[in-house]
C-alpha cells in the first residue's frame, strides 16, 4: 500500500499499536494481554512468567503508519522454545478496519515473511482462530491462504459463554488453527 509506511515498532508507537490490537482482538487471553508490557519492557513478574514458561521470545514488530501519522497495521515475529531452531511465529497481525481491503494486510504479511526468511528458519507459523469475535477474521484467513500459510492443525474448542438480550445464553465455539509456510 503506497500511502502507508512500514517501520519498526518504536516505544513511542506502542500505545497506538496496543489500541489497534485491542480494537481488532477485544477478547485476549492473559498471555496475549501481556505482550505489549513485554515489548515495552514494563512487564510485571506474572506477565514475564507467561512468556518464560513456554520460552516465548518476542523478536521484532512493525507498524504501518498512515499519511495522517496513525498506526493502521501491525505485524511481528516471535520464537518459542519448542521449535526455535526451525520456526518463527507470526504475532499480532492486525489491520485497522478502515484500512482493510486495500492491500495493507498483504504488505505487512510480506514484510514478516521477508524478515523470517532473512533469519534463516525453515517455517513461519501462525496461531489463529476462526471465531466470529474477531471482526475481519474471515478476511485474514483468506490473506493467510493467499500467501501460502496452509492449515497445519485445527482444534475445536469451547471458549466460554455469552449472554445477550437478543440471543440469551450462547456457548462460544471456535477452532484454534495453526498455519504454516515453508520458507526453505
Amino acid at each position: 500500500m503506497k500511502d502507508h509506511v512500514i517501520e519498526q515498532l518504536s516505544k513511542e508507537r506502542i500505545p497506538e499499536a496496543k489500541a489497534l490490537v485491542d480494537l481488532v482482538f477485544p477478547h485476549q487471553n492473559p498471555g496475549e494481554r501481556a505482550s505489549f508490557p513485554m515489548i515495552s519492557g514494563e512487564a510485571k513478574l506474572h506477565q514475564r512468567l507467561l512468556f518464560a514458561i513456554p520460552g516465548i521470545r518476542l523478536l521484532d514488530f512493525w507498524v504501518a503508519i498512515s499519511p495522517d501519522d496513525e498506526v493502521h497495521g501491525i505485524v511481528g515475529l516471535y520464537s518459542m522454545r519448542k521449535d526455535r531452531s526451525d520456526a518463527l511465529w507470526l504475532g499480532w497481525f492486525a489491520v485497522h478496519p478502515e484500512a482493510r481491503g486495500k492491500g495493507l494486510g498483504g504488505t505487512l504479511l510480506r514484510k514478516a515473511i521477508e524478515e523470517a526468511r532473512e533469519r534463516d528458519v525453515k517455517y513461519l507459523r501462525l496461531y489463529t482462530s476462526d471465531t466470529d469475535l474477531i471482526q475481519g477474521g474471515d478476511m485474514a484467513q483468506e490473506v493467510y491462504e493467499r500467501y501460502g500459510l496452509a492449515e497445519k492443525s485445527r482444534k475445536h474448542v469451547v471458549g466460554g459463554v455469552s449472554i445477550t438480550k437478543e440471543k440469551g445464553l450462547e456457548v462460544i465455539r471456535f477452532n484454534n488453527i495453526i498455519r504454516e509456510l515453508k520458507l526453505q
